[in-house]
């Protein structure tokens, strides 16, 4: 009896070795390892983040001069474009198109459209970013995949200041409660405090953005139309207005200035009509196939009649 109890329990610890041996492969193999990969996240404009070791390229409109009439800024808005065919970059690999400002005391605020290789072709997600002044993460919200898709039924389903496209924004209360909006909809709230309620005029982006562990310039990037490319909210007006000028910007992982072209671009798509705000605003397109326009070139003003 003593014989066969031994027995059994020599074939029980090679059958648990086995089940261990099986499960170590799989965590091991390649599959596991790719979906262990790190989230390409959207980066600040020309700025690593600390413990992301991706890659990014980054194409942007780049605003400094601030509200017109100079009033205090306390929100930043972007329009983007439906697209019914929404391409997908490879499969550990994001892009995203943005709106991203600093506040006066350097915190970074982000919300955009962000399209993941590892959701497939035709899906896209709305995203929202908080960085504290050391790059440290405050938030990050990503909805689910298609959530930032054109409305299923048709283009006038859906969309604040007309039919066209998904606005992205971000406001504050003079407490430095922070509000995120997507399609004129509360996404998420986020307070940083009464110090953190400004966002630095000279430092507002629209960002388009491609993100990988490597070989980043071999991925898709959009492209995509921003409609209304920046307005800039003032709680003392109570007002959206454009700022008086942008400007083209290149940024990768290594720093900012580094050219982007020839493979992604970015270029002034004139002046197009917005029924909400019963104006005119600047438009710029972004990304794969966008011309190469020269880093500091005018966005706006600039002559073209649109």
């Amino acid at each position: 009896m003593r014989h066969h109890l031994n027995h059994h329990a020599i074939r029980v610890r090679v059958g648990a070795l086995a089940v261990a041996v099986v499960l170590a492969l799989v965590f091991a193999s390649p599959v596991a390892a790719q979906r262990a990969a790190p989230m390409p996240k959207p980066h600040r404009f020309g700025t690593a983040t600390p413990g992301d070791n991706n890659q990014f390229i980054q194409v942007a409109a780049s605003s400094t001069s601030g509200r017109p009439d100079g009033r205090q800024v306390n929100g930043v808005e972007t329009k983007i474009r439906h697209e019914s065919t929404i391409l997908a970059p490879g499969a550990n690999a994001g892009y995203s198109f943005s709106a991203g400002a600093y506040t006066t005391t350097g915190y970074w605020l982000q919300m955009g459209y962000l399209v993941l290789g590892t959701d497939g072709g035709g899906l896209a997600r709305w995203f929202v970013q908080v960085l504290d002044p050391t790059g440290k993460t405050v938030e990050w919200k990503l909805s689910r995949a298609g959530a930032a898709n054109p409305p299923p039924a048709c283009s006038a389903c859906s969309g604040d200041a007309g039919t066209g496209g998904y606005p992205f924004a971000f406001t504050s209360d003079t407490g430095g409660a922070w509000t995120f909006w997507f399609d004129g909809i509360t996404k998420d709230r986020v307070t940083l405090g009464s110090a953190n309620a400004a966002i630095d005029p000279t430092r507002v982006y629209f960002i388009g953005e491609v993100t990988a562990p490597s070989n980043v310039s071999s991925n898709v990037m959009g492209p995509r139309t921003a409609l209304r490319t920046l307005r800039l909210w003032s709680n003392a007006a109570g007002s959206w207005v454009e700022p008086a000028g942008a400007q083209v910007a290149y940024a990768n992982s290594t720093g900012a200035g580094a050219a982007a072209c020839p493979v992604y671009g970015i270029e002034s798509a004139g002046t197009l009509w917005d029924s909400y705000a019963n104006a005119a605003f600047h438009a710029v397109r972004a990304g794969s196939g966008a011309a190469c326009t020269p880093a500091g070139t005018a966005l706006w003003p600039n002559t073209n009649p649109g």
